[in-house]
C-alpha cells in the first residue's frame, strides 16, 4: 500500500487522476501488488500562485489532526483484538509517497498525532517514505525539528529533489512573507 499525499493546488478531481496514473504503472510492474490510496486534504486552485499557495498551506497545517486520527484509528485497529493476523493477516506493507506542500501534511500530521495521541512516541509504521519535490524546509528532517518524526515513523526516507524545480524556488520566495529564509528541501535534498 502507498499512501499518496498529494501537493498544494490539486482538486480533488486532478488528485484522483494522477492515482490512477500512479495505479496503472505499478500495476504494469506487477499486478496488485500496490494499492495506491489519496489521502486528500482541501485545497483550492485559485487564480494568482501566492494567495493559492497561502491558503493551501494554511490547509495542510489543519488537515493534520483529521489525518493525525487516521492513523491512530488504524494503529488502534491493528492492536485490537478485531485483528486477527492468521484470518486477516495485513502483510502490504504501508508507504507514504508525498508530493511538494503533502510533505507539509505528513510532517503536520506526524507532529499532531505525537503530540495528542502517543505517550511513547511515533511508531515506525511507514516501510518506506517517499519526499517528492519537499515543500519543506532543509532543516525539516534534522533532529529537534518538526520533520524529525517522519523519520521515527519510517524505516526508510527517500528525498527527491531537483535543483531546477522553479515552483519550490516560487515557494522559498513566497516563504519570506513568514520570515522563513530557509531552502526547499525538494530543491536542494539536503
Amino acid at each position: 500500500m502507498v499512501l499518496y499525499l498529494h501537493g498544494f493546488s490539486n482538486l480533488p478531481e486532478d488528485v484522483f487522476k494522477a492515482v490512477a496514473e500512479f495505479q496503472r504503472l505499478c500495476d504494469a510492474k506487477k499486478d496488485k501488488e500496490v494499492l495506491v490510496v489519496p489521502l486528500v486534504w482541501p485545497c483550492d486552485n485559485d487564480l494568482g500562485i501566492v494567495k493559492d499557495y497561502w491558503d493551501d498551506q494554511k490547509a495542510a497545517d489543519a488537515s493534520a489532526y483529521s489525518f493525525s486520527r487516521v492513523l491512530q484509528k488504524f494503529l488502534a485497529w491493528r492492536n485490537s483484538d478485531k485483528y486477527n493476523p492468521q484470518a486477516d493477516p495485513f502483510l502490504k506493507r504501508v508507504n507514504v509517497l508525498a508530493h511538494s506542500m503533502g510533505n507539509r501534511v505528513l510532517r503536520e500530521t506526524l507532529a499532531a498525532w505525537n503530540s495528542y495521541d502517543l505517550a511513547d512516541g511515533v511508531p515506525l509504521i511507514f516501510r518506506n517514505t517517499f519526499l517528492v519535490a519537499a515543500d519543506i524546509v532543509n532543516e525539516s528532517l534534522e533532529v529537534g525539528q518538526r520533520g524529525e518524526l517522519i523519520c521515527h515513523a519510517s524505516r526508510n526516507v527517500i528525498v527527491y529533489y531537483a535543483s531546477d524545480d522553479l515552483a519550490l524556488r516560487s515557494s522559498k520566495a513566497a516563504n519570506l512573507k513568514n520570515k522563513v529564509a530557509s531552502r526547499r528541501l525538494g530543491h536542494t535534498g539536503c
